[in-house]
């Protein structure tokens, strides 16, 4: 009754929805024309990929082929957020497919090979020099390792025109290399 009021919500229950992320880009159609990542690199450059089962191939061996730490602390991922997001690139469902499990998550590319480049720090953190050196660590491993994709789950303010930004310059490098540049 309040005229001050305009509406009033509900506060309604959320939950976690990762495993709607294949969903929302149509995953499963591309599955169903056999894509799902064989032969193909993405580069990862985050806060570094811990090796969990749902990375391994058919055989239980590590679909990581290259560890590079740009930021120092090694490459592995203290933080997590290199492996979510790894996880949601190339998660292959083992570790969501079991008796007791509710839901099977599995990545966009599940047989996909990934290239860890770890640029951000045990608390997520990094600069543009170690995000700039792993980009153009991806762009010289680009034959070696079919890197068709670039993944940047990070972020920071727009200080100057991309026309400038070293950073936008050398994302730019890589897509004039023949690489997609997926960018948070």
């Amino acid at each position: 009754g309040d005229p001050d009021v305009k509406h009033i919500s509900p506060d309604r229950p959320v939950k976690t929805s990762l495993n709607n992320a294949v969903a929302a880009v149509n995953g499963r159609y591309g599955w169903s024309l056999g894509l799902d990542g064989s032969g193909i690199g993405v580069a990862v450059i985050d806060s570094g990929i811990h090796l969990i089962e749902d990375l391994k191939d058919a055989s239980g061996k590590s679909r990581i082929k290259y560890n590079l730490d740009l930021i120092g602390g090694g490459t592995d991922d203290a933080y997590g957020h290199g492996t979510h997001v790894a996880g949601i690139i190339g998660g292959n469902a083992k570790n969501s497919t079991c008796s007791s499990c509710d839901v099977s998550i599995r990545g966009l590319a599940p047989n996909v090979s990934l290239i860890n480049l770890r640029a951000l720090n045990n608390n997520g953190q990094g600069t543009d020099s170690s995000v700039i050196s792993a980009v153009n660590k991806a762009i010289s491993l680009k034959s070696t390792y079919n890197i068709r994709v670039i993944n940047l789950s990070l972020g920071r303010p727009v200080y100057e025109s991309y026309a400038v930004d070293p950073l936008c310059q050398a994302v730019e490098a890589a897509w004039n290399a023949g690489i997609v540049v997926v960018v948070a």
